[in-house]
């Protein structure tokens, strides 16, 4: 449950409280996802599928960057968020480019318009790497946002 992580004192818990403090000011319930209701409303099965290998965090991070974009008047269908940070230091574009890292590291980019993340191999070839001469036989898709990164 959200509410009782305060006890948290490493930078994923500050970062998780940050989280949910912002939750709470865009007027979302941390613990009822409102971009999870409105995929209900777009295709039956979401609830059951949509970003099953995405932490709680990261559920609530996509949620939280979707209302803020959508109060903002961003272009939300369009709109690709870096999960790898949190917090006031969330990177997101509005115009379908990937956006940019702070750290350098890999990480995965969740794009509004798929709902969904960007595979590893669409990550390659939005960076401009000729995909078809790769061969990915054997490769998990982590590995291959990895290389997209390097």
């Amino acid at each position: 449950h959200w509410q009782n992580n305060k006890k948290a004192k490493d930078p994923k818990g500050i970062t998780n409280r940050a989280l949910v403090n912002e939750a709470h000011g865009l007027g979302l319930n941390p613990n009822k996802p409102a971009y999870l209701e409105e995929l209900k409303s777009i295709k039956d099965g979401y609830p059951a599928s949509w970003f099953p290998h995405g932490s709680e965090l990261q559920r609530l991070h996509v949620s939280v960057a979707h209302e803020k974009a959508r109060q903002s008047g961003l272009d939300v269908k369009n709109l690709v968020l870096d999960l790898r940070q949190g917090g006031k230091d969330r990177i997101w574009r509005d115009d379908g480019l990937l956006p940019g890292s702070s750290s350098g590291s890999p990480g995965v980019h969740y794009d509004f318009s798929r709902h969904r993340p960007i595979t590893g191999q669409e990550e390659l070839l939005l960076r401009g790497f000729p995909i078809n001469r790769i061969e990915f036989k054997g490769a998990a898709d982590s590995d291959v946002v990895r290389l997209a990164a390097s």
